[in-house]
């Protein structure tokens, strides 16, 4: 049971990580914005 625990926790994880890196590249993408604005955008 802790195996599929920690392999659900781990693809969460991994979720989480590329739903982030897929808002960095919309924003400097359709927006424009450098790395300054990545905090900007998100707020």
């Amino acid at each position: 049971m802790l195996r599929a625990l920690a392999a659900g926790q781990g693809l969460a994880a991994l979720s989480a990580g590329a739903t982030s890196a897929l808002l960095v590249v919309l924003v400097r993408d359709r927006l424009g914005l450098g790395p300054a604005g990545y905090g900007l955008a998100l707020a």
